[in-house]
């Protein structure tokens, strides 16, 4: 989240400044239920208008956080032998009014949106 450096009104992103220095930053959300899934999106997309780059952003959710795990090998990016376990949208991932449209796990779509359009 967005803080402020004690005792001023200075707002401080930390995961921006963590992510300049090369430190892999690792977003999760803060606990298991359906709408801190949702807000995770939203808590991003303020990093990302208060500097933190996409690419950073994205990394956290995806690639960094399976390093963390210690999954990196079969998770976290598109790479020929990593599982294909995957989370399509119709728009901009990090937008909390974007909708998934599909679900694939290990190549296999799991679950599809209904076309409402």
């Amino acid at each position: 989240s967005i803080t402020y450096l004690p005792l001023t009104v200075i707002r401080y992103n930390l995961a921006a400044e963590l992510a300049r220095a090369k430190c892999e930053v690792v977003f999760v959300p803060w606990s298991d239920t359906r709408a801190e899934f949702q807000r995770i999106r939203s808590r991003l997309a303020d990093l990302v208008r208060a500097g933190l780059e996409r690419d950073d952003a994205l990394k956290g959710l995806t690639l960094n956080a399976a390093r963390a795990l210690g999954l990196g090998d079969r998770l976290g990016s598109i790479e020929k032998g990593k599982d294909a376990d995957l989370v399509f949208f119709k728009g901009d991932p990090l937008s909390p009014h974007t909708k998934p449209t599909r679900v694939m796990i290990l190549g296999e779509v799991v679950w599809k949106a209904e076309d409402r359009e």
